[in-house]
């Protein structure tokens, strides 16, 4: 990714950090939506997974929506989001169903996603049944993409590579 995206980028998040005590408006809704529709150019420039520019394109969406006041705004927010990671776990080269235990027996994996969501839902205090339904349907998408992403491999991989270009498992710390 060129240097270029990633400070407009950050340029435009921390645009945004300032303006969060703002009412809403249409400056606070384009630093918070241009941080990450920026991102999803700077992968599509760079020939990067389509999964990823559409989870970001979605995410974008996503706080546009959480930039504006008021429930339906959150609410759309909540199922862009909840687009951004499917496209997310879609992107990972695994085989969701064996990490989710579809293969015989309980699910666990599936069962405890299911079972967060559920919980993060009845502890909302406010919000309407749309809201709650959303958010129970979201924790648990967002908790797979992670999921997702710790069973691929790729992401411990680069993480063990970086720290060893840094030293970091050569002191013992990290194995």
């Amino acid at each position: 990714m060129p240097l270029g995206f990633g400070f407009f980028g950050a340029l435009l998040a921390l645009i945004y950090l300032y303006l969060v005590p703002s009412p809403p408006g249409i400056w606070r809704s384009l630093a918070k939506t241009g941080s990450v529709l920026v991102l999803a150019v700077a992968v599509w420039w760079g020939g990067g997974a389509s999964w990823a520019v559409v989870g970001l394109l979605a995410a974008s969406l996503g706080d546009l929506a959480l930039s504006r006041a008021g429930e339906r705004a959150f609410q759309a927010g909540v199922a862009a989001f909840a687009v951004a990671q499917i496209c997310f776990v879609l992107g990972f080269d695994v085989d969701i169903g064996a990490v989710l235990g579809l293969g015989g027996g309980l699910p666990w994996p599936l069962v405890g996603l299911l079972a967060a969501g559920a919980l993060v839902a009845l502890g909302l205090g406010s919000g309407g049944t749309l809201t709650r339904g959303l958010v129970a349907i979201y924790v648990p998408l967002l908790l797979g993409m992670g999921l997702m992403a710790l069973a691929s491999g790729d992401l411990w991989d680069r993480g063990r590579r970086s720290l060893h270009h840094f030293g970091c498992l050569d002191c013992g710390v990290i194995v």
